[in-house]
């Protein structure tokens, strides 16, 4: 029964995820998320951002007006992130733009402190 079942292999998953990138200035990339963060969507944004990273940037921003939910799994993506942009010179990863739902995420699990946060 075509159309009844679970959706074939060659459509999108459920729990889409898009990413613009837009040049803030030439040292700080932004990279605007939309959509929903999770253990299906978190490997492409990690993607886009270690290609920004290995494209040289220095600083890195994150602007998640249009995101309305992350998992551990993009949170983890986050830290991995700012390790790998230290280690490579960098100096910070900025989130930007934090909804209500995920600022308290942010918050207790104290990565507020450790990302430059900007509302």
């Amino acid at each position: 029964m075509a159309g009844t079942g679970p959706r074939e292999s060659s459509e999108e998953p459920y729990a889409a995820a898009s990413f613009d990138v837009a040049d803030v200035n030439t040292n700080e990339p932004c990279l605007f998320v939309h959509g929903e963060i999770d253990v299906s969507t978190s490997p492409a944004m990690r993607e886009q951002l270690q290609r920004l990273i290995d494209g040289g940037a220095q600083r890195l921003a994150i602007d998640f007006r249009d995101m309305s939910f992350i998992d551990s799994s993009g949170l983890g993506v986050l830290v991995g992130i700012l390790r790998r942009l230290r280690e490579r010179g960098g100096s910070d990863l900025v989130v930007r733009e934090l909804q209500e739902a995920p600022r308290r995420v942010f918050e207790i699990t104290g990565l507020d402190r450790l990302f430059t946060i900007e509302n």
